[in-house]
Order: C-alpha cells, then structure tokens, then sequence
C-alpha cells in the first residue's frame, strides 16, 4: 500500500508544481499585455519543466498497475529477516 500511496503522492506533488508553474507563466503574459508588451509567449524553462512534470507524471500512473511491488516487499522482508 505504501507503494502506492509514493505514487498518487508523487502526481500530487508534481499537479501542483505544474499547476504553480502555469499560473506564474499566465501571470507574466498578463502582465506583459497589461503594459502594452508584447509577451514572451514561448517560455522555454516552463515548457521544459511541464514536459518533465508530465513526464513523471504517467509514469507514477503506469507504476500504478505495472510495477514490481510485489517483488520489492519480497525482497524487503528477506533482507530485514
């Protein structure tokens, strides 16, 4: 379960990131526009980081149901005994 719960924490962590990510870089084009300046609508570091975010994103899904959890706690209680 706790494998698990790693996962949805870790598309948790990563929504909220992309979420902070998104709301600053509309932020910066409204603000842009609000002074009559054209916006630098092509914002590469966000467009990296959501790629990334998104990225470990589907993975901490994929882990959901194709994972060797099962495998790991085997291991994990061999090795504490």
């Amino acid at each position: 379960m706790q494998l698990v719960q790693e996962r949805i924490a870790g598309v948790a962590m990563d929504l909220f990131a992309s979420t902070a990510v998104l709301s600053r870089w509309d932020s910066e084009i409204q603000f842009a526009q609000g002074n009559g300046e054209a916006p630098n609508q092509k914002e590469h570091r966000c467009e990296l980081f959501l790629r990334q975010s998104f990225r470990r994103i589907r993975n901490y899904l994929a882990g959901l149901t194709d994972n060797d959890d099962k495998f790991i706690l085997k291991a994990a209680d061999s090795a504490l005994g």
